[in-house]
């Protein structure tokens, strides 16, 4: 009788003990991506033992009871077989955590396994899968190639599903599941033309290596430094607990200083800082796992118990009351403290881990020890924030976004000759929505370049189509975004826009604030010079507030500076406010710039403005922002 191949079951068994070792010697959450993963890992390891105890147990049928035999292998068939569906779980885990959405056919996936189950365990009745006959020789039965069958099945799932949703998915996790999948085709071949080679958990085991590595490691879920639990444990368990429907309280707190430790004490001592820090903190907690939501930002998350809340509080305040030693080092480190109850005040994890971090923002001038619950106020601005940057994708899908134009008077022609392009959102629910609220919210959803492009082909399309330079506009103002700013070739997009209407670029007049050119500065002095050489102006905007630079004017070229609203009302009601005016007004024009006093309401600040030397005037006195046919009759 020929003989099993056994060496590559043992080989199995070692590599799959090693990843056991090792994937429960390390701190990991308790997710359904971790249990997915025991699950699997599991079932590998009783697959592989067991198909060494069928294998002596099929060789020696006299020295085993028949019914001992049948049941040890529909146990090792069963454990072999729900390894393919355990992966297949695995990588629906992994996808679905990214996503944060459960698959809807995820139960319907079970019905072939189900099916396996039932056709291994009546096998004693039916001879199905496997049989001894009377001499109590091994037979395999007629269905017994289904089995293989079902389990390719599952094996093509994983296919398709990488298909669908490779985004939320690695490359070596792509890789990972490539390889698993090719290796069971062949490796379900391979056996079944050498069914004495017992191969397949040993590949079975390489691969479960390979997703050990990508798909589940608890290195993923700790962060390095501290050796507590990251940001992206916290954001699962977080959202398990809120999903759950359980009332929970979430402590955030923010430890002052940290970002700067790198240049007082050095590497090394930042991270023996940072480990002492730690085991105050665990020791401070008690039994409920700490995560690191930021360099600065650390969370614990416990039942709703106001009384342990307090608890933990307190020891926190008193783990930070006295100094932190380090070597021949004393740092004293500052410590302010948020709390919020879910889903009562957040009823997404997005939700609470902003309103957490923006709380702890706030708190940070705060003195040490300062603790504050989650701001009512502050939640519905955030919740605001996430309503407008929704709207603000809709509205460039649906082009609802509009650009209105404040005419600027020139002094010297006694007449309007150029005006700003100004971009408006008018929502159905929310109303006329005020720019200085949605840009930042653009800006930090990565939506201010898309917006930016939009307004700026509205302005080329209507220069062009009402040929404005024949009724006395010279050029219009269109602002720049600090994003915008810092886009490397933003010359070229902005050239190929012009050329797409075969615009000449001098009717472009482009404005930056200081915050933008010190956000960019050599980007942006860059990008000026290639635009500058083909006619296009830049002017300063916002000039004479707190963020105001005179080394600004000496190293950018601009043409045109804008005064700010804020220093020409003040100028109008303080004496030395008026001297610093006067004297930049005279600076600025002995650069060789042209000045643009911004904000003017009365015919006294337009009077006065035009005696200090103003070029132009732009404000309410004028007009206020309107549309084009409005500002096309105004020109009339």
């Amino acid at each position: 009788m020929v003989k099993y191949i056994i060496e590559y079951d043992i080989a199995a068994i070692v590599i799959t003990l090693t990843i056991v070792f090792s994937f429960f010697r390390k701190k990991s959450i308790s997710t359904k991506l971790t249990k997915a993963f025991t699950i699997i890992t599991t079932m590998h390891l009783l697959s592989s033992i067991l198909d060494l105890v069928t294998v002596y147990t099929i060789e020696n049928p006299h020295s085993v009871p028949v019914w001992l035999n049948y049941i040890v292998n529909m146990v090792f068939f069963t454990s072999l077989n729900g390894v393919a569906i355990a992966f297949f779980n695995t990588i629906l885990f992994v996808i679905e955590e990214k996503k944060r959405s459960q698959e809807k056919f995820r139960k319907f996936t079970y019905i072939p396994f189900v099916a396996e189950v039932i056709l291994i365990f009546t096998t004693p009745l039916t001879k199905g899968i496997f049989y001894f006959d009377a001499n109590l020789v091994y037979h395999h039965g007629i269905l017994y190639n289904l089995l293989y069958v079902l389990s390719l099945f599952y094996l093509v799932l994983c296919v398709l599903i990488i298909i669908r949703d490779h985004i939320f998915l690695s490359k070596s996790q792509i890789l990972t599941i490539i390889f698993y999948t090719i290796a069971m085709f062949v490796t379900v071949y391979l056996q079944s033309v050498f069914p004495k080679l017992l191969i397949i958990n040993f590949i079975s085991a390489i691969s479960l290596l390979l997703t050990y590595l990508s798909l589940e490691n608890p290195a993923n879920y700790t962060d390095k430094e501290m050796g507590i639990f990251n940001r992206r444990a916290f954001l699962i368990i977080a959202n398990q607990k809120i999903n759950s429907g359980k009332s929970i309280r979430i402590i955030g707190f923010q430890i002052a200083g940290l970002k700067y430790l790198n240049e007082t004490i050095g590497l090394q001592r930042k991270s023996q800082l940072l480990q002492n820090i730690s085991d105050l903190l665990i020791v401070a907690c008690g039994n409920n796992p700490l995560y690191r939501l930021s360099e600065s930002k650390v969370a614990v998350i416990i039942n709703d118990d106001e009384k342990k809340e307090k608890h933990i509080i307190d020891r926190i305040k008193i783990a930070f009351a006295e100094p932190f030693r380090v070597d021949d080092f004393s740092l004293s480190m500052g410590v302010r403290i948020t709390t919020l109850v879910c889903p009562e005040q957040a009823k997404d994890v997005d939700n609470a881990i902003d309103l957490i971090e923006n709380m702890l923002q706030n708190l940070a001038e705060k003195e040490n020890g300062t603790t504050a619950p989650a701001d009512k106020d502050l939640l519905e601005k955030i919740s605001r924030e996430h309503t407008i940057a929704v709207i603000l994708k809709t509205a460039l899908k649906n082009k609802e976004f509009f650009v209105v134009y404040q005419p600027i008077y020139c002094v010297e022609k006694n007449e309007y000759t150029t005006a700003e392009a100004l971009v408006r959102l008018k929502h159905k629910d929310f109303g006329f929505i005020r720019p200085d609220e949605f840009i930042p919210i653009a800006e930090r959803c990565g939506l201010i370049l898309e917006i930016g492009e939009f307004v700026f082909n509205s302005v080329c399309e209507f220069i062009l189509h009402e040929k404005i330079w024949e009724k006395g506009i010279e050029y219009i103002h269109v602002n720049l975004s600090v994003i915008q700013c810092m886009q490397e070739k933003l010359h070229q997009q902005l050239f190929k826009i012009m050329d797409s209407y075969g615009l000449d670029y001098k009717y472009i007049n482009l404005e930056v604030t200081e915050t933008s050119a010190i956000a960019s500065s050599e980007i942006l002095k860059s990008n000026m010079t290639k635009l500058i050489e083909k006619n296009v102006n830049f002017s300063l905007d916002d000039f004479g507030t707190g963020f105001s630079n005179m080394s600004t004017l000496v190293e950018y070229p601009f043409h045109t500076i804008k005064l700010d609203k804020s220093i020409i009302d003040s100028a109008f009601r303080d004496e030395k406010a008026r001297i610093i005016l006067l004297n930049t007004i005279k600076m600025v024009k002995e650069l060789k710039m042209q000045i643009v006093a911004e904000g003017v309401e009365t015919e006294e600040q337009a009077h006065d403005l035009k005696e200090m030397g103003c070029d132009y005037i732009q404000g309410f006195f004028y007009s206020k922002p309107i549309g084009q046919e409005e500002f096309l009759e105004l020109l009339k």
